[in-house]
């Protein structure tokens, strides 16, 4: 049991053998007295308030004690637990109504709390204090070994020997510099070399950081451990700190040529559904025509009537034709109404055509990204992977039909090797590959010079499977609760982000041509190639037809004067018909 030193005029009544002080002469009265009274030379000092003669009067006790007191409790009216000192390190506690702060001097740590006097109730977080005195962490001051493999974004140093190798903008680095400080750590670093860990049954042994945590050869290993159930018998994991979240990457969606726009207006059904109607139309009016001629009405120029339907869609007049019969004879109801109905539902689609063509004549149209297990398939790109991947025997495996037609269209490249294959997918996107997003542009940041000056690349909404990464301590470690702890908190205060959105800003700005997909464009000559396409058909189709007829003509009437003539009039218009070949063709090449 500890002695009680009281110093100050108020008394207290203790359960513990105290002494009471109020002067130096109080203290050379009670000299004699301190070895009974203190076999055990432990003893706290209470102060009523603190002052440079309550501050004397401790160490004086401590020089006759001649030991330090387990710890000194000044009772205030406010907290003035940063302005108490004392020659030695000892334990500070200022006792304000009932709160409780406790100031560990020798590692200037402030502990805060709650105490009732009456009860002797103390918050939860102060019990340890109560239980074992033990102000500061037996961490502090201690040399923290770290074992860990070169793997940006989340750490990097390429020698462990040279610190000037150590980047300190590394995800895990950023965390673990935090910790440290707090306890005002150093630091040893062991490289594992490019090894997570992994048994050998050569040497029947564990290797890599897993093998350097586990045989007490670092006290903690990093660089994003993935969980493992194996080597969580070998080693203990904390909690995570990054979701890494696995998404196939892709070349980023280019923009659909604005000549689709005009096309895009209707769907592939609503295009199909106004051909098959146009066509409906033509083959009832032909047949409408062919039973009217049987009752009067005169018409023999059934190419005017095949093109009629498509007149009818641009306004054109009605044709007189149902009104022309015989004396005697009914007019061609029929065929008014039938056109008539035709030109309502012409003018109808000419409208939502127009109104559709006014929104995306100019608009930015991208082509579809690849988002889902289903894109990747029936893009018919090969899946890049590395060779002992998880992701083979996740898609083999995999309950889901698209993950198993995957599965054998995979290709095996070693680990480097991958890397120039996502270059490779990034810039000319003939295959597919699969990375987390900060894993990445991680590396688009680091120092490797492959990876400067990338093109946009897309990764998919659809994740491939969600993978935690913590780091390892030894099994019934003293770190691994601080360690543990120190994750939580910095989840609670928001800072396990700060680093990755710094990696994710940058990324963004290379995606960021993506994200405005409904921006628009001038009007150029490539929104309109379309009409220009339709007008060299029918131009092509008209000339061809003319040509016909003059060739045609020149052998029938060999005689006329004029048919030379008009057989020279083919030169013009074989070369308006080359020249805007060439200006087509030319449009679509380049």
């Amino acid at each position: 049991m500890c002695t009680i030193i009281n110093i100050g005029e108020k008394e207290f009544e203790f359960d513990s053998p105290y002494v009471t002080l109020r002067s130096d002469i109080y203290l050379d009265s009670v000299t004699s007295q301190f070895n009974t009274l203190t076999p055990t030379k432990c003893w706290i000092g209470i102060l009523d308030g603190f002052n440079d003669d309550y501050v004397h009067l401790i160490n004086r006790t401590a020089f006759v004690m001649k030991s330090l007191p387990n710890f000194v409790m000044v009772m205030t009216d406010t907290p003035e637990i940063d302005s108490f000192y004392f020659h030695h390190d000892v334990t500070w506690v200022n006792l304000v109504h009932k709160f409780l702060y406790i100031h560990c001097q020798s590692c200037q740590v402030i502990h805060r709390g709650y105490y009732d006097l009456k009860t002797h109730d103390l918050s939860t977080n102060l019990h340890k204090f109560k239980e074992n005195g033990i102000c500061c962490s037996p961490l502090e001051g201690k040399n923290l070994r770290v074992s860990y493999t070169t793997f940006p974004p989340y750490f990097q140093m390429l020698d462990d020997k040279d610190p000037s190798t150590l980047k300190t903008d590394t995800l895990e680095y950023y965390y673990l510099s935090l910790f440290i400080e707090k306890y005002k750590m150093s630091v040893s670093f062991l490289d594992a070399n490019f090894q997570w860990g992994a048994w050998v049954n050569a040497t029947n042994s564990w290797n890599g950081v897993v093998g350097n945590v586990g045989y007490n050869r670092s006290d903690l290993g990093i660089s994003s451990m993935g969980y493992s159930a194996i080597r969580n018998t070998h080693v203990d994991y904390t909690h995570h700190l990054l979701p890494m979240h696995f998404r196939w990457i892709s070349k980023a969606p280019g923009k659909v040529p604005p000549y689709q726009n005009i096309i895009n207006c209707f769907t592939p059904r609503v295009w199909a559904s106004f051909i098959g109607s146009l066509i409906g139309v033509t083959l009832a009016l032909m047949l409408t025509v062919y039973v009217g001629q049987s009752y009067g009405i005169e018409c023999n120029d059934f190419g005017y009537m095949v093109l009629q339907p498509i007149g009818m869609i641009n306004a054109e007049e009605m044709p007189k034709v149902f009104n022309r019969r015989d004396k005697g004879t009914l007019k061609g109801f029929s065929g008014n109404f039938l056109l008539l109905n035709w030109a309502v539902m012409g003018m109808v689609l000419m409208f939502a055509f127009t109104c559709n063509l006014r929104a995306l004549l100019m608009r930015a149209v991208y082509e579809k990204p690849i988002d889902t297990m289903e894109d990747v398939v029936k893009s018919g790109q090969n899946i890049q992977v590395a060779k002992a991947s998880w992701i083979q025997g996740y898609l083999s495996t995999s309950g889901g039909y698209w993950e198993n037609i995957a599965s054998q269209n995979l290709k095996e490249y070693s680990n480097e090797q991958l890397k120039d294959i996502e270059i490779k997918v990034a810039k000319e996107g003939k295959d597919i590959s699969y990375r987390t997003t900060i894993d990445f542009y991680g590396r688009y940041i680091s120092d490797d010079e492959r990876y400067k000056n990338l093109p946009k690349v897309h990764f998919s909404k659809e994740i491939i499977r969600p993978y935690y990464t913590g780091w390892v301590t030894q099994k019934l470690s003293l770190i691994h609760d601080k360690i543990n702890m120190h994750i939580l908190q910095l989840h609670k205060a928001g800072l396990i982000k700060k680093p990755v959105n710094s990696i994710l800003s940058k990324a963004y700005l290379i995606e960021s041509g993506q994200e405005g997909k409904d921006d628009l464009s001038p009007l150029s000559v490539s929104h309109v190639i379309g009409l220009f396409v339709m007008y060299f058909i029918g131009l092509g189709l008209s000339s061809v037809s003319y040509a016909a007829e003059i060739i045609v003509g020149f052998y029938k009437r060999e005689n006329d004067k004029y048919s030379k003539a008009r057989l020279l009039t083919l030169i013009p218009v074989l070369i308006l018909v080359a020249v805007i070949t060439i200006m087509v063709l030319a449009f679509f090449y380049y």
